[in-house]
C-alpha cells in the first residue's frame, strides 16, 4: 500500500464515572477531533443514526449531527454486542481512498494509583472486533471511499460493545478511562 499522506485522529473514550451502586457500570463520553487529509476533508465522529444514505448532507450538517449526537454509552458486565450503541461515521471529500484503523485500550483507574484492576471489553465496529483482553489484537480496518468536494463520501459503521464479564466481577468502585485510537491514512 502506497501512502500519499496520513493524518492521525485520536478519540479519547473516557469513563466519566463508575456509579457507586451495587452494580458496576461505565459511562462513556467522547472527545471529537476533526482533521484534514491534504487532498480534501475527512471528518469523523460518533452519531446516533446511520448517515450512509444521506447524500444531501454537507460537512456543516455532518459536524452538527456529530455534535448533537449523544456519544454517551453505558456499559456494565451484561453489556452485549446485540445492542448497537451508535455509529462511527465519516464525511470525506478526499480524492484518494483511505483506511480508518481502530485500536483500543482497557479501562483503568484514573483516581486511585493503588487500583491496578482494568476493565476489558470488545469493541465491534462495522462487523469487525477488537478485544482489549487479548495480548496482540488485530486492529479494526475500515475503508474510506474515494470522493470529491462535489460528491462527498458519507458512511456509517455500526458500533457496539461487548463487556468482558470476568473483568467486571471483582472490579473496585473507581473512575476508569481508556482510549480508542483512530488512524486515517490514504491508500
Amino acid at each position: 500500500m502506497r501512502k500519499l499522506g496520513a493524518t492521525i485522529i485520536i478519540i479519547m473514550l473516557s469513563l466519566a464515572r463508575l456509579v457507586a451502586t451495587s452494580e458496576i457500570s461505565a459511562h462513556f463520553t467522547l472527545k471529537y477531533l476533526a482533521s484534514s487529509s491534504g487532498f480534501g476533508i475527512v471528518s469523523i465522529g460518533l452519531t446516533d443514526t446511520d448517515l450512509s444514505d444521506s447524500s444531501d448532507l454537507t460537512l456543516s450538517t455532518f459536524n452538527s449531527t456529530v455534535e448533537n449526537s449523544s456519544s454517551i454509552y453505558t456499559i456494565d458486565e451484561n453489556t452485549s454486542s446485540d445492542t448497537i450503541q451508535g455509529y462511527l461515521s465519516y464525511f470525506s471529500t478526499s480524492r484518494g481512498s483511505g483506511k480508518l484503523v481502530l485500536s483500543a485500550s482497557s479501562l483503568s483507574s484514573q483516581t486511585n494509583t493503588n487500583n491496578t484492576h482494568s476493565l476489558d471489553y470488545t469493541l465491534i465496529v462495522g462487523g469487525q472486533s477488537y478485544n482489549t483482553a487479548e495480548d496482540s489484537p488485530t486492529p479494526i480496518s475500515l475503508d474510506v471511499s474515494e470522493s470529491s468536494p462535489e460528491t462527498p463520501s458519507i458512511k456509517s459503521y455500526p458500533l457496539s460493545i461487548d463487556s468482558e464479564e470476568s473483568s467486571f466481577a471483582d472490579a473496585p468502585m473507581d473512575e476508569y478511562s481508556g482510549s480508542i485510537i483512530i488512524q486515517y491514512g490514504l491508500n
